[in-house]
């Protein structure tokens, strides 16, 4: 009858044939094993995980850069467009920041302005009736004043 197990949570009559503390054997050594083989596991997957991934987040990487390169100089080319200027000048004042393409803008209209206000000064003057000097003298020999001058 000793051989008999008792059902769980019933303590035999005898007391009982468990000792109150276990320890297995060579728990420190087991314990600086698993550490160790842990680490080399760590090592052996991040450098998988680096020549797996690596190539595609700096592909990711520069797909980034361009589009936000794309963003930066589709920004201009409303801009440009807003002012009335021809979309063909982006070449001449993108700029990766922004607030540098802006001051850019800003001066190219002023001079595609300044042309502009030249040229039609220039036509203005070839076009225009300029009456004839005598040394700031305005003579009217033999002509008559109207009657309605003073």
């Amino acid at each position: 009858m000793a051989d008999k197990v008792p059902p769980e949570g019933v303590e035999p009559e005898g007391g009982s044939n468990i000792p109150s503390k276990v320890t297995p054997p060579g728990d420190s050594d087991l314990n600086a094993n698993m550490e160790k083989q842990m680490q080399i596991f760590k090592e052996n997957f991040m450098a998988q995980f680096d020549d797996e991934y690596k190539e595609k987040i700096t592909k990711l990487n520069s797909d980034n850069g361009e589009l936000e390169e794309r963003k930066q100089r589709l920004a201009v080319s409303e801009e440009i467009r807003a002012l009335g200027i021809d979309s063909n000048f982006i070449d001449f004042v993108y700029d990766k920041d922004i607030e540098i393409s802006k001051v850019k803008i800003k001066q190219l209209e002023g001079m595609i302005k300044s042309e502009a206000d030249k040229e039609t000064n220039k036509r203005m003057r070839v076009n225009s009736y300029t009456p004839p000097k005598n040394n700031g003298n305005i003579t009217t020999k033999g002509k008559s004043k109207p009657k309605y001058f003073i």
